[in-house]
């Protein structure tokens, strides 16, 4: 059922290092980019907020729109990162590892990393949040980054989405995470909704 367990797969040789290394190599070119965006979202260019009575639709419902948000945008540009013409090139480094370490989180060519954060800097520009909400959820993104990562697959039975599988597998290459219990259930089957529409 799942692609793994502990007696069927294990880490490659030097994996831990690799994953390493290529986080180190590619995490100052993502920053560059990521701190222009992060530049003109405090200096006004964002619909970012200093007081939190200033919120709009409240900081709860800011919070599930910019996960919703950022969840649906990460999954359409996943998929097309596996599209034959930048998988091999920018993605496939990303997917190297049968079990990951959260080493691997962050260990993505920079075109690859950029990307897939695109999402959590555009929210801002589009729609209201309040500045430290906005850092709260972006310091917790990152930390999910990394738990989903872990090599860890077991997953309660009533959170498993039938096609959702963890991170780490190679074997469905299209799903970004195994499951952030219910925004990531809605927000795949709304997304899976839409491709096979298309």
């Amino acid at each position: 059922e799942w692609p793994c367990d502990d007696t069927t797969c294990s880490l490659n040789p030097n994996q831990v290092r690799r994953e390493i290394a290529y986080a180190l190599r590619s995490l100052p070119w993502i920053s560059v980019p990521t701190v222009a965006l992060f530049f003109a979202e405090v200096r006004g260019y964002s619909k970012l907020y200093d007081n939190i009575e200033d919120s709009p639709y409240g900081v709860f419902l800011s919070m599930l729109s910019f996960l919703f948000f950022t969840d649906m945008g990460i999954y359409w540009i996943h998929r097309g990162l596996h599209h034959k013409l930048f998988y091999k090139r920018f993605h496939k480094p990303h997917h190297l590892w049968k079990i990951a370490t959260p080493f691997a989180s962050h260990a993505f060519h920079p075109v690859d990393g950029f990307m897939q954060s695109l999402p959590y800097h555009v929210y801002p520009f589009l729609f209201p949040l309040h500045k430290i909400t906005y850092l709260g959820l972006y310091i917790f993104v990152n930390v999910w980054t990394i738990s989903i990562h872990d090599g860890d697959y077991r997953v309660p039975r009533l959170l498993r989405h039938p096609g959702a599988r963890p991170a780490p597998t190679t074997e469905l290459p299209s799903l970004s995470s195994c499951c952030k219990p219910c925004l990531k259930i809605i927000s795949f089957a709304t997304c899976e909704s839409v491709r096979r529409a298309l």
